[in-house]
């Protein structure tokens, strides 16, 4: 592909060919190239070992990728190697797991499950997660207690765990609702949203994983209130994606958020 042919000469220079000879499994970080057809081209093209280090390497990142483009964030011993297993088509090798961690590409850490691996990029982002919710937490803000209440909560609608569910977002500056499709989720917030433009609080953005959750919860916006002009974007949208230019390796033209760590 094109694009992988311009990444590989923006990263390599005159060199790739030679870079691509002594380790094809590079192509597998470049655009439009799938494991199996960078597999098939080291193994077939290359006459790269099908014990090699590289390759073994390679096959720990991309389970390990698979294993987060299913909405995982970590994975156990068993699994990863599971997965791995079948991308090479034989056991993985333990020397190239123990580099990765030696790289830090994948992180080995331990939950309730055991040990769990993840990609070494996500173990990182949890931990700045993790700092940011801690400052939000113990910030001194204006808390809703008094101003969600039962009486309140019938007048608009809100009935059962919905109310329980407003009350504890108004008490709290972090949290979290769960619940399942159709019970009220976005119901409960809109009215909470409701509640804090009435109490004098105007710097409000909504954000939703998905366009159609975020016109959603505009469409109840409209209809609270004051809640009109309240903001309802994905959450993408939100972060503000630019293009790069030639910034931090990113080649020009590639998108990059112009928000994020920074902000």
């Amino acid at each position: 592909p094109k694009k992988a042919v311009k990444k590989l000469l923006h990263i390599f220079g005159s060199d790739a060919p030679e870079k691509v000879k002594e380790n094809p499994y590079i192509l597998a970080d470049m655009p439009r190239i799938g494991w199996k057809t960078c597999d098939s081209f080291a193994l077939e093209k290359v006459a790269y070992d099908r014990a090699g280090l590289s390759r073994h390497m390679a096959a720990y990142m991309e389970g390990m990728s698979r294993i987060t483009a299913d909405g995982h964030t970590c994975a156990t011993e068993g699994e990863l190697e599971s997965e791995v297993a079948g991308l090479l088509g034989m056991p993985p090798a333990p020397e190239a797991l123990a580099k990765l961690l030696q790289l830090f590409a994948i992180v080995k850490a331990s939950d309730d499950h055991g040990v769990v691996y993840q990609p070494g990029h996500l173990a990182d982002d949890e931990a700045i997660i993790a700092q940011k919710l801690k400052i939000l937490m113990a910030a001194q803000v204006e808390r809703l207690d008094d101003f969600v209440t039962d009486e309140w909560a019938k007048e608009c609608g809100l009935k059962g765990k919905q109310i329980e569910a407003a009350k504890f977002l108004a008490k709290h500056p972090v949290a979290i609702l769960c619940g399942a499709p159709g019970v009220g989720k976005t119901y409960t917030l809109a009215r909470v949203l409701g509640r804090m433009r009435e109490k004098g609080i105007n710097l409000i953005r909504v954000a939703a994983p998905t366009g159609k959750a975020a016109k959603r919860a505009k469409e109840l916006l409209e209809k609270v209130r004051g809640c009109g002009d309240i903001p309802s974007t994905t959450i993408h949208k939100m972060l503000g994606p630019t293009p790069s230019i030639e910034k931090e390796g990113i080649p020009e033209g590639e998108a990059r958020f112009g928000r994020g760590r920074e902000g």
